[in-house]
């Protein structure tokens, strides 16, 4: 149905109300100025056209139909009738459509002329209309001062979070954000906290970056595995797009254009398989990092667990826990010999009764039934 307007629309006190829309290109020589010296930013004087085909949703179906718009002063509606010609109206324009002109670039309605503020709103150039039609150039927006305000001050809010994290954040969620955005992490802290804030403040993408690791569940898990590759403890295998126990064993392939780590590190959050391989990444990595915490092997269903997954992994990880093996860095030392951690584990792969000793004296006699 048509929309009519009356006085009754709007409330007397807001009756005056001015609405702002600004054309969407500046002057061709935005070099000329005023005879008061100002600068001339925009056009002297454009015109729009004041009738226009649009996508409008039907209230009864919810679905968008076509509609045709125009500005006619003295009509009580934008919306014309289906049986009126929209090439017509085009045609005959000088005689029943009103002028929209831009002046020295702006246009400012007021909610006494709801015709003409409605069809601003609704038709295809306007470039703050989310139903225009794509295809049509926008030639103009309109100008909200409240979202405009509000947007600058979340923006500062923002910068003000970014610097506060990056200088006073807790480091190990510093260190963790920063190495999932490629940010160098074996320098100073106070270096690595410099560099993730210089990198983060360097644009408005790099700053929508920054926010969205920081809220991002996966950016722990992500630098837990960054980590866990720099200490041979999963590997990256470029040639098949996958990631890989130290024994070859294929934990995840990534499709190709896809990075590994990044397709592990998003799938491991939707399966059980995925968060149990997770779990064992984070506990070799645990132990190699923090080799005194623990003394005895213990929790036997969750390392036969972990054995099933990576059995040459958890070897290394319960026999340095128990002091059979020493490890440091990627070398392994046992009985007093030292060997790169990839040839250990080859070692363990041709060597059946190395291997079976190993795992009769770190695992629970639980472990032989799998």
């Amino acid at each position: 149905m048509a929309k009519k307007y009356s006085v009754s629309n709007f409330n007397i006190a807001d009756y005056d109300e001015t609405h702002t829309f600004q054309l969407a290109y500046p002057a061709i020589n935005n070099s000329l100025s005023t005879k008061e010296g100002n600068p001339i930013l925009f056009p002297p004087s454009v015109t729009i056209s004041s009738v226009d085909r649009i996508l409008y949703p039907n209230e009864e179906t919810g679905m968008f139909e076509e509609r045709t718009i125009a500005y006619r002063p003295g009509y009580t509606s934008v919306f014309v009738s289906e049986g009126e010609d929209f090439q017509s109206l085009n045609e005959n324009r000088s005689k029943s459509l009103g002028d929209i002109e831009f002046v020295h670039g702006f246009l400012r309605v007021n909610n006494r002329q709801p015709q003409l503020l409605e069809f601003l709103r609704l038709c295809n150039k306007n470039g703050t209309n989310v139903n225009r039609d794509k295809n049509t150039t926008v030639s103009f927006f309109e100008v909200n001062h409240e979202a405009a305000i509000k947007s600058i001050m979340d923006n500062e809010e923002r910068d003000i979070e970014i610097i506060t994290f990056c200088t006073k954040g807790e480091y190990e969620a510093v260190r963790s954000v920063a190495k999932s955005l490629g940010v160098n992490v074996n320098q100073p802290v106070i270096q690595v906290r410099y560099d993730l804030r210089t990198a983060a403040m360097r644009n408005e993408e790099t700053k929508a970056t920054f926010m969205r690791a920081l809220n991002s569940p996966a950016v722990k898990r992500k630098s837990t595995v960054l980590d866990a590759i720099e200490n041979q403890i999963v590997f990256v295998n470029r040639a098949s797009n996958s990631l890989t126990w130290g024994n070859g064993s294929v934990i995840t392939t990534a499709p190709m254009g896809k990075d590994p780590v990044d397709y592990f590190v998003d799938n491991s959050f939707n399966n059980s398989t995925g968060e149990m391989t997770f779990a064992e990444i984070e506990n070799q990595l645990d132990d190699l990092m923090n080799p005194h915490e623990k003394l005895e092997v213990d929790n036997d269903k969750a390392d036969i667990t972990a054995f099933n997954i990576d059995p040459y992994g958890t070897i290394l990880r319960l026999g340095k826990v128990s002091g059979l093996l020493e490890q440091k860095g990627g070398y392994v030392k046992f009985h007093n010999e030292s060997y790169r951690k990839t040839e250990f584990i080859k070692m363990l792969k041709s060597n059946s009764d190395l291997f079976n000793d190993l795992k009769s004296k770190l695992l629970p006699k639980e472990a032989y039934s799998n």
